[in-house]
């Protein structure tokens, strides 16, 4: 849910708040296809045996403020700023090398992130937009000392047609 809270001639300012709670089941970690791989190993490098059943839990709430100004009437820069709190979980049921794996992964916490882009109004029907993510994400490793920084960035785009 966003909506705006802020607005000059120079800017705009939103907030938006989202959410999710939620859990799916599938066949996440053997597929049908790799199961009927058999000993391939190339296409069942993990000795899958049976479909699996797995299962994933998702629970997060986040908030987002984003500032954007005009540059002319084509051109709309923007930069968010927001935050979330997860905990997450999965769950795995799958028969592998005759071995019953029953392993459940979790991970809870905060994240930052921030987004940069910008939208550009080719005409009255086209816009053009594009955006990089960041997310700085602090991740511990088996048996390491510390928290490293391995963060996520990625490049988003879009073409938007209205008829």
């Amino acid at each position: 849910v966003g909506a705006p809270i802020f607005r000059t001639e120079a800017a705009r300012v939103g907030l938006r708040v989202y959410g999710q709670i939620g859990s799916v089941s599938g066949d996440y970690t053997c597929d049908e296809e790799t199961v009927a791989a058999g000993d391939d190993g190339t296409l069942n490098p993990f000795g899958c045996e049976r479909i699996s059943d797995d299962n994933t839990t998702q629970q997060y709430l986040g908030v987002e403020v984003g500032i954007a100004t005009e540059i002319g009437r084509t051109v709309e820069p923007y930069l968010t700023v927001g935050g979330n709190r997860f905990s997450t979980r999965f769950e795995t049921n799958a028969l592998t090398r005759g071995v019953l794996d029953r392993s459940t992964f979790e991970t809870s916490g905060y994240t930052l992130h921030t987004t940069a882009g910008v939208s550009v109004r080719v005409n009255s029907r086209v816009r053009v937009v594009g955006e990089a993510f960041y997310s700085p994400l602090d991740v511990v490793r088996f048996a390491a000392p510390s928290s490293e920084n391995d963060g996520l960035f990625n490049g988003r785009g879009m073409i938007e047609v209205r008829f």
